[in-house]
């Protein structure tokens, strides 16, 4: 993705004003948000210096998907030497020892204040997905052995907060996710039939996202990952373990899809449902109810109202129409974009302000144990004017 002289004013600003001379990025999905590069497998990371040009630096077996794909324009590329017939190396030996030194010793920096990915629990796939690589301790002994004058500061909080405000461009790829995902939501609606398990309508579903998301629609790459409920299942799909059984789906009974899908590195979080058959009327009218709770947390967002007050707003439109706490058992939604789940949490407790170009996945759900849940989830881009609706694909039931 082409990132703007703009953003990366604003990533250097930031690190200016916490004293940080050079941030060094091995995570993959902070490499994608420092720079729009999403990596291959892992081993590539970002040097972004607090003046300058920033530096992305890759396994030589990279190097030509790095050239096609990351803003020549706006970052250095360079390579390091990683796999090898004759050496066993891994990629604190090769990029630590050699690489960074050579680029930090250029930039001026290497006695300086080194800003490191040090407390952060969670990352995100790259796209070799069976495979999560992420630095650790190893990582930080060897930047303290090849930069021994310098400071390694924490600058988790740092990132983080730099990742939760989308540029256009950025808001445009989550658009695309988005787009990618409904086409697996309306092939599952349309394959969904009595006595197929939620496993075979979950398989469907993330086929069709591989399949229409993969050098079609705009993307490189697309992957999905689905959760499936059905009939009384659905009550219980909020949980955090939440996954596709053999279950075989009964006539009339009540489906919940939850969906995070990936386009070229930028996520998206939705749910839908279906039915096989004909939905009981009460579903119907709660699926109402909680599309209109979503609608008016929406109404009250826009920069500077506290994240909490979305959570809020829901939870009071529900409760008001009779279905309070023990019905809607989790906190509002959170942010996405470069991680299915990031920040900042849509959570009564979040006094954090919102921002323009924060994205945000909205979720109201009812839950009737032993019957059905419900839940309206969605994505949205916060403008100066308000909310904007990314995913307009239809709820109802069918279709």
């Amino acid at each position: 993705m082409k990132i703007t002289r703009q953003k990366i004013d604003r990533i250097q600003a930031a690190m200016r004003a916490e004293g940080v001379d050079v941030l060094f990025s091995r995570l993959s999905v902070n490499v994608l948000a420092l720079t729009g590069y999403w990596s291959g497998n892992h081993a590539v990371a970002a040097v972004f210096p607090a003046q300058g040009k920033p530096v992305l630096l890759v396994a030589e077996t990279e190097q030509e998907m790095a050239e096609a794909e990351a803003d020549r324009d706006m970052l250095d590329i360079e390579t390091y030497a990683f796999e090898s017939l004759t050496e066993l190396r891994g990629i604190t030996d090769s990029m630590t020892a050699t690489a960074l030194p050579a680029i930090l010793n250029r930039m001026g920096v290497a006695d300086g204040t080194i800003g490191v990915e040090q407390s952060f629990e969670d990352g995100c796939l790259a796209r070799l997905m069976g495979d999560f690589k992420y630095p650790s301790e190893p990582t930080w002994a060897a930047l303290r052995q090849a930069f021994p004058k310098a400071q390694l500061k924490d600058a988790t909080a740092l990132i983080g907060a730099l990742r939760q405000v989308k540029t256009p461009e950025e808001v445009n790829a989550i658009r695309k996710a988005v787009k990618i995902a409904c086409k697996g939501f309306a092939a599952a609606r349309a394959a969904v039939k009595p006595g197929m398990t939620e496993a075979e309508l979950s398989a469907i579903l993330e086929a069709e996202i591989l399949a229409q998301g993969t050098g079609r629609n705009g993307a490189r790459y697309a992957r999905g990952f689905s959760s499936i409920y059905s009939g009384p299942r659905s009550a219980v799909q909020n949980v955090h373990w939440a996954c596709s059984t053999g279950r075989a789906i009964q006539s009339n009974e009540i489906v919940i899809m939850e969906l995070g899908a990936v386009a070229d590195g930028y996520w998206c979080d939705l749910t839908r449902h279906t039915c096989a058959g004909e939905p009981p009327e009460k579903a119907n009218e709660i699926m109402k109810i909680v599309q209109d709770a979503q609608q008016a947390g929406m109404a009250v967002a826009r920069p500077g109202t506290p994240v909490g007050e979305i959570d809020k707003v829901c939870h009071d439109y529900l409760a008001a129409q009779g279905y309070g706490p023990e019905f809607y058992v989790h906190p509002c939604g959170h942010g996405t974009g470069f991680n299915y789940h990031e920040g900042p949490p849509v959570h009564a407790a979040c006094d954090l302000p919102l921002a323009e170009g924060m994205v945000l996945c909205v979720e109201p759900g009812v839950y009737v144990q032993g019957q059905f849940g419900i839940r309206a989830e969605d994505m949205f881009v916060i403008t100066r004017n308000g909310a904007e609706r990314l995913s307009d694909y239809t709820h109802a039931f069918a279709g």
